[in-house]
């Protein structure tokens, strides 16, 4: 299974962003990337929590608040922590399988 290629710049920006440590400020280009891949992406499917999230970190940026920066980028480090797992998940039943 392979994502289409209009998810693949949201994915790896959120992902980006929610390995990176540090405030809003330190995290500003990661954001912007994020916020410039969520149009792209579809709003159904395995990745609603995480463009939720992440339109939530976006928010927050334009709204100069920290603390609901941090919460959004918790939910979305969480939605995409369930987006990978069932990733790996189905490319080990995928080689199990063979």
């Amino acid at each position: 299974m392979s994502d289409p290629p209009e998810m693949l710049a949201f994915i790896a920006a959120a992902t980006a962003l929610s390995l990176r440590r540090g405030g809003m400020r330190v995290c500003g280009d990661h954001i912007a990337a994020l916020g410039h891949a969520m149009p792209l992406c579809p709003t159904d499917g395995p990745l609603r929590d995480a463009l939720s999230a992440g339109q939530a970190v976006v928010s927050a940026r334009a709204a100069a608040d920290e603390f609901a920066f941090d919460q959004a980028r918790t939910a979305l480090s969480v939605a995409l922590a369930a987006y990978w797992g069932g990733r790996a998940l189905g490319l080990h039943s995928a080689v199990v399988r063979g």
